[in-house]
């Protein structure tokens, strides 16, 4: 293993997945050892429900995992920002982004 290498993964490929939830759009990037890879800014669909936000931040999150493996980085992890109540078991139990 280089110093280049952690865990046997090349760190130059490394990547992270990132959603950020607000209440008429998500913003969605590839963050990679060379900074910001990837920015989208998509309706959040909230109108529709919070089942049609979650969908959409699911497929959005996807998309850019796909994404990642055709431009050659490895995911290490997605992320999603959700402003809102968070109970003391971490659980989301209220939040006016997702509807």
């Amino acid at each position: 293993m280089t110093s280049s290498e952690v865990g046997g993964r090349d760190l130059d490929r490394l990547a992270a997945v990132a959603v950020d939830v607000g209440g008429t759009s998500l913003k969605a990037g590839i963050l990679g050892p060379s900074g910001l890879h990837v920015l989208r800014r998509v309706p959040s669909r909230r109108e529709l429900g919070p089942d049609a936000v979650l969908d959409n931040i699911t497929a959005v999150a996807a998309a850019l995992v796909d994404e990642c493996a055709g431009i050659g980085l490895d995911v290490v992890g997605v992320g999603v920002a959700v402003p809102g109540i968070v109970d003391d078991d971490g659980i989301g139990r209220l939040s006016v982004t997702m509807g």
